[in-house]
């Protein structure tokens, strides 16, 4: 998997299956691994209590506007740590976080086994971890951005190609 630098100590791609996993929305439906089979998905693990997950918010952002139409593109935030569930819900509203949001993800984040906030993981089609990133040394997110905006394009064309 690429990108591990931060989370694992680790940049060697395995394209291993993600952890299993799973969650219900405020709406009553489970989102899980094997749910978001056949799309590309990104789990951005976050939380309102995190100031690099502040600066990375528009980035998430142009990232949901340029993709979040995709039939095979799904993004999740999965916020940790946090101590009022409902204010967290509304800060991710606030912010305009229009991507499906869980708040209480810390079991999902351990099975990750997720270090340093904000952390993103690329799934694909498959349930495989294509590309992960924790926050990086000294703060630029735009090479995370730029590299998961290519992990997550090349893997919609090669699913587009599936018929």
């Amino acid at each position: 998997v690429e990108g591990r630098a931060t989370t694992r100590r680790s940049i060697t791609p395995s394209y291993a299956l993600s952890p299993a996993w799973s969650f219900e929305t405020r709406d009553g439906e489970t989102i899980s691994r094997e749910s978001l089979k056949g799309k590309t998905s990104v789990l951005y693990f976050w939380g309102t209590w995190c100031i690099p997950c502040r600066r990375a918010a528009p980035l998430n952002l142009k990232l949901w506007e340029e993709l979040g139409q995709h039939e095979d593109f799904e993004m999740i935030g999965l916020a940790v740590r946090e101590r009022d569930v409902d204010a967290a819900y509304a800060y991710a509203e606030k912010s305009g976080y229009a991507w499906t949001q869980f708040v209480g993800a810390d079991d999902i984040a351990a099975k990750f086994e997720v270090k340093r906030y904000p952390a993103w993981y690329v799934i694909g089609p498959a349930g495989e971890i294509l590309y992960e990133s924790g926050r990086p040394q000294g703060g630029d997110f735009a090479p995370i951005f730029e590299k998961m905006r290519t992990v997550i394009n090349t893997s919609l064309a090669k699913d587009s190609g599936k018929d």
